[in-house]
């Protein structure tokens, strides 16, 4: 059956269809306004994995806690630093070892069971216990500086780069969003100079960028950028 729309009612829903074109053109021609960046998948929907390595060093943070492994291939393991201590019990460099977990970020793997293959000791990621709290950030970071070849690139959780491990086995760490801006100097092979605040002691170094740049004669401040915030509702 054919609809006969009067002249009236046409020229109505003319006009709506040019005002939806032109507001469609406006809204092109100025810019969508950003969205928020999605959070990461959830654990349960990330995809499982189970792997065996050799250690080849501690990962430490720059509060000097061990927070993962490095294997000889150049697989991240990431593990809570709040179970350091265990982790350091169990497992040590040029160990075998057995991870259990779910694929994090590029080349990166978060462990829920750290296996020893020698002792056949193991740990597990575990929330601290009733009364303890996590380990206290270190309040006194030295001044630090590191220069060298990058060995391997760390990710965030939504695959932004945000450090590097240098060939040395130093860390440079840096906040995601300044890890995109300077994507092309963080590549594995790459030269990388830095200065900045951290730690280190006998199980690695590890330094918060506050600059960075390929040769310390080119170093670029580090600015944090805040995240993208929501429109209002």
């Amino acid at each position: 059956m054919k609809i006969k729309l009067t002249r009236c009612r046409h020229l109505e829903m003319t006009a709506y269809a040019l005002a939806a074109f032109v507001s469609a053109g406006i809204s092109t021609a100025l810019g969508a306004p950003e969205q928020p960046p999605q959070p990461p998948p959830a654990a349960s929907d990330r995809q499982r994995i189970g792997l065996e390595g050799t250690v080849d060093l501690y990962l430490v943070n720059p509060d000097g806690q061990v927070d993962g492994l490095l294997f000889s291939d150049d697989t991240i393991v990431r593990f809570p630093p709040h179970l350091s201590e265990q982790l350091i019990e169990t497992v040590s460099p040029h160990d075998p070892v057995k991870v259990d977990g779910f694929i994090e970020s590029n080349n990166t793997i978060h462990a829920w069971t750290i296996t020893n293959l020698r002792t056949q000791r193991s740990v597990s990621d575990t929330p601290p216990g009733p009364g303890k709290a996590p380990p206290a950030p270190n309040l006194v970071r030295q001044q630090m500086s590191a220069n060298g070849t990058i060995r391997a690139v760390t990710h965030a959780l939504r695959g932004e780069p945000d450090g590097a491990i240098l060939s040395d086995g130093t860390i440079v760490h840096v906040p995601p969003p300044v890890g995109e801006e300077y994507a092309d100097l963080l590549q594995p092979g790459k030269p990388l100079a830095a200065i900045g605040l951290g730690t280190s002691n006998s199980y690695g170094r590890s330094l918060e960028a506050i600059a960075l740049g390929s040769s310390p004669n080119q170093l670029q401040t580090v600015v944090a950028v805040a995240p993208p915030r929501r429109g209002r509702r």
